[in-house]
């Protein structure tokens, strides 16, 4: 399964439509999580998806308004809900669960629907349609190959998209051989085994205008058409910044994504990240400090970038190695000897035995 993000231009009547369904998938979620809960509480019962899937006509019977939404995306709505209860109960590869579902706000920052296949793509490729919507005009980037599986319609800090999810195939190739090590850091986002250094890009202008949005919407009444519009200003600066970072990690991943072995560090980023505050009884040292370095770990993303590289490596024919991060800054890669006096200082590393020297990185 391979997902496309397509930019969607609607118009007023379709932006309309899109709200609509907003509205009504997003009613739906939340009276069938309320009835799910209610009946737990009540008989200890757990109803399974089929019957809550049927419950939706009853509620169409008392809410007429519904029966202008697409039928089968508030139908979707109750399987979504389905899976954040199994991801609730069940735990994952690390053991931790998932948190309870949450209700739906229609002022979350980020609103959306699905449609379970039934969207078409014009022969010009440039009209996407979606059902109870009709033919929204959009930018298609590159082909989109194989068959539609489904559509996810979002609408974020003012921008609406498509990401279709289709089950396209790709031509795997097979590994040649050569192996590349990849250090990432603060100073350098990325530094390889071949003596390339990248450094990440700069968001300092971006993070001023964004400090400066924040405390505008916090001197706006919230709930007034000016905080709407606070609102909507902020998240248009932080999607910015989002857009920059994801384009520079997408270009770069690409560089490295030939098919060979790159083998990086496993490191913890939520752990390396946490916040360094403690309590009032153990309260945190150089907490200004590990807040900054915890802002340039974030804003380099790391994690991101390892995933990007990852599906392209796959699909290459490649593979990613992560290998354990306890001690390669300390290692000689000319004689494998281990000592923390290798590394003389940031930069710099000279094995204190057979006295190879390189960038540290």
């Amino acid at each position: 399964m391979v997902a496309y993000k397509i930019r969607l231009y609607p118009n007023a009547s379709q932006r309309h439509a899109i709200h609509y369904n907003f509205g009504a998938v997003r009613y739906i979620y939340n009276r069938i999580l309320a009835l799910r809960i209610y009946i737990w509480k009540r008989w200890k019962k757990i109803v399974k998806m089929n019957r809550l899937i049927n419950h939706i006509a009853r509620i169409k019977s008392y809410q007429p308004w519904l029966a202008d939404a697409d039928s089968q995306a508030l139908q979707q709505a109750v399987r979504n809900m389905e899976t954040a209860f199994r991801r609730f109960f069940l735990k994952d590869k690390k053991g931790k669960k998932a948190g309870f579902p949450k209700f739906r706000s229609k002022h979350f920052p980020r609103q959306s629907f699905q449609y379970p296949q039934r969207v078409k793509i014009s022969e010009d490729k440039k009209k996407l349609y979606l059902p109870k919507v009709g033919w929204v005009r959009a930018r298609f980037s590159r082909e989109v190959p194989g068959k539609i599986k489904t559509v996810t319609v979002s609408l974020h800090g003012g921008r609406y998209h498509a990401a279709v999810l289709t089950d396209a195939e790709f031509h795997v190739g097979a590994n040649n051989g050569h192996t590349l090590g990849i250090d990432v850091g603060t100073k350098f986002l990325v530094a390889d085994s071949n003596g390339l250094l990248v450094s990440a890009p700069s968001f300092d202008r971006e993070v001023v205008k964004l400090r400066r949005r924040y405390q505008r919407l916090s001197r706006r009444v919230k709930g007034s058409k000016r905080y709407e519009k606070a609102k909507n200003s902020l998240a248009r600066m932080s999607m910015k910044i989002a857009d920059i970072r994801k384009d520079f990690l997408h270009k770069l991943s690409k560089t490295y994504s030939e098919n060979q072995t790159v083998v990086i560090e496993a490191l913890e980023i939520k752990r390396m990240t946490a916040s360094a505050k403690g309590d009032l009884e153990n309260p945190g040292k150089n907490v200004k400090w590990k807040t900054f370095l915890n802002r340039i770990i974030l804003q380099a993303g790391w994690g991101m970038f390892f995933e990007f590289l990852g599906y392209k490596l796959d699909r290459n024919g490649g593979e990613l190695r992560r290998v354990t991060a306890a001690y390669t800054s300390q290692t000689c890669s000319a004689c494998g000897h281990v000592s923390k006096r290798n590394r003389r200082s940031r930069d710099r590393f000279e094995c204190e035995r057979c006295g190879e020297k390189k960038h540290a990185d």
